[in-house]
């Protein structure tokens, strides 16, 4: 209706609902540095790296489940972001990162440290992926929060009961831009 408004053939949309052009979804909670931690021990030593990369790269699921050794440079300190896993009808399936979005993220030093300590138990090569569940698989998402006892954990870190995994990604945004990097 908007279309007859512009070629001034009505003068006013009828469907139009004023406000209904804008939502305003919750803000989603963001744990603080000391909070990821408790988090990352609580999830325990299997999931460690996987909570703390999650928060200090802001990288998704998928491109978390997706990283392969050859996508770290840990002496550089950088990931590349080129693939993501998506789950269809059941099926993992290897997809492009959200928007195409192949990029190289910087790592911090304290993570470095943590993925050093996380690949001596992980296998090897430079195909073999960075984080697996404990059968070395593919972690899914829909039995991971399960098999990690994730609700014990939010709460044993001090978050909210609401606090999700992608929430992780909006804590390493925030941190980034308090550090005004």
């Amino acid at each position: 209706m908007n279309t007859p408004v512009d070629d001034g053939r009505i003068k006013r949309n009828p469907c139009r609902i004023k406000g209904a052009d804008t939502a305003h979804a919750a803000e989603r909670p963001v744990a603080t540095v000391a909070q990821v931690f408790a988090l990352a021990e609580a999830v325990g030593r299997q999931y460690r790296a996987f909570v703390l990369t999650a928060a200090s790269t802001s990288l998704r699921w998928g491109e978390l489940i997706a990283l392969r050794r050859r996508d770290l440079d840990l002496d550089a300190g950088t990931a590349y972001v080129q693939r993501s896993i998506i789950e269809t009808a059941g099926r993992l399936e290897v997809a492009p990162p959200k928007n195409n979005s192949i990029r190289i993220v910087t790592l911090p030093d304290v993570l470095i440290v943590e993925l050093r300590t996380h690949l001596e138990r992980v296998p090897d090569g430079p195909e073999a992926l960075v984080f697996t569940g404990e059968r070395g698989a593919t972690p899914r998402r829909g039995n991971w929060r399960s098999n990690v006892g994730w609700r014990a954990a939010v709460a044993a870190a001090g978050l909210p009961r609401g606090f999700h995994f992608h929430d992780l990604r909006h804590t390493g945004n925030h941190l980034v831009a308090q550090s005004g990097s």
